[in-house]
């Protein structure tokens, strides 16, 4: 026994050590990695060799950079990308890397400039036009107008920049023209439920909710649990005073998608209305063990406020306030809270200061029973 196992032993001693690494497997899995975590640690590492020189090295860094964004580090990926644009600054894909990813974080303060970049650089991508015509169109439907016609003269196959360029027109009261360019993109998109929800972003836009309403509807029977189709039913009937079937859609947004914080959020202020408190708290703390932010705290303080817990609304409206000091229904909410408390002079101040952002927060609240 003695003499198998010294043979066992002599055997490990020999067998080779596993090997290191190699730049090359480095670089392989920059590129190919399973997941966004390997391909970082993947470019990090080959970056890290020194062998890399000039574009070779900005690529690189690009492909860092959209590891880490994949993997939710926003900040670090576009430092990435920004190192990238440094070290080649004639090149307009890194430019226009850092611009699509701050167009995804909904900041096209910072978007837009890369994008006018990136054309000054010689960028010719349909997409390009597109993404700087969408944030164009939160200041200016005219200038939008002209990216979206660039980018359907760069690819007609494209069916969102038809509905980018049917809202710019419905802003600018092109009716007729908005909506003989939201039915082309349908066309060139008919079997996608996108196509119709996009469509009715543009009724909804020309205040023609049954319309909206049936293409929403015909998006749900392409994917009968396609979220944003379901989001935007439960919009439309609740304005028009459906609050169970708005319930309903709410149902089946957070059963198909039991981590949208939005749609708890959003059943959670339908159920508070309604009086179902207990359900209504239970979806706000849902909500915002997800992801805190000043809505679904607003909406808590509400469900507070309502069952009579006065510090605890409190709370929840002075934490909504911190992330948006100016968010009316959070003021009055708090108002009311502060008065209830025995703070009468503070919470004055709080009710005049969200009725002069919004003169009909005082009868949303009266509404839901909820006087000072």
């Amino acid at each position: 026994m003695k003499f198998v196992l010294a043979l066992l032993f002599a055997a490990a001693l020999a067998s080779p050590a596993a090997a290191a690494p190699s730049f090359a497997d480095d670089l392989r899995q920059c590129k190919e990695g399973a997941t966004p975590k390997e391909r970082a640690e993947g470019c990090a590492a080959a970056i890290e060799w020194g062998e890399l020189q000039g574009d070779a090295l900005a690529a690189a860094f690009s492909q860092y950079g959209l590891a880490l964004f994949d993997s939710g580090e926003h900040v670090r990926a576009l430092a990435a990308v920004t190192e990238a644009m440094r070290i080649n600054p004639l090149a307009s894909r890194y430019t226009w890397l850092r611009g699509l990813m701050h167009y995804q974080l909904q900041d096209c303060a910072q978007a837009q400039p890369d994008f006018d970049r990136a054309l000054a650089l010689g960028d010719t991508q349909a997409q390009t036009y597109f993404y700087r015509g969408s944030c164009y169109e939160k200041e200016g439907a005219a200038r939008a107008l002209v990216d979206f016609e660039t980018a359907i003269r760069l690819a007609p196959e494209m069916p969102d920049a038809y509905f980018g360029r049917a809202a710019a027109l419905a802003q600018l009261g092109r009716t007729a023209e908005a909506l003989a360019s939201a039915d082309a993109g349908v066309a060139i998109a008919p079997d996608k439920p996108q196509s119709y929800v996009a469509r009715a972003g543009i009724h909804i836009a020309l205040e023609n909710t049954t319309l909206a309403k049936a293409d929403l509807a015909q998006a749900l029977t392409l994917d009968s649990e396609f979220v944003p189709a379901l989001s935007g039913l439960a919009e439309l009937t609740y304005k028009d005073g459906q609050v169970d079937a708005a319930l309903g859609y709410y149902d089946r947004i957070v059963k198909a998608e039991p981590e949208n914080s939005g749609a708890l959020n959003n059943r959670c202020y339908l159920l508070a209305e309604i009086g179902r408190l207990d359900e209504a708290l239970k979806d706000c703390e849902a909500s915002i063990a997800i992801t805190a932010n000043e809505i679904n705290l607003d909406s808590r303080g509400f469900v507070h406020l309502k069952r009579g817990d006065f510090t605890a609304a409190l709370a929840d409206f002075d934490a909504a306030l911190v992330k948006d000091a100016k968010l009316p229904s959070s003021l009055y909410g708090r108002g009311i809270a502060r008065i209830r408390l025995g703070q009468t002079a503070e919470g004055q101040a709080d009710l005049a200061a969200a009725t002069a952002l919004d003169a009909e927060i005082a009868a949303f609240y009266d509404k839901n029973g909820l006087k000072p």
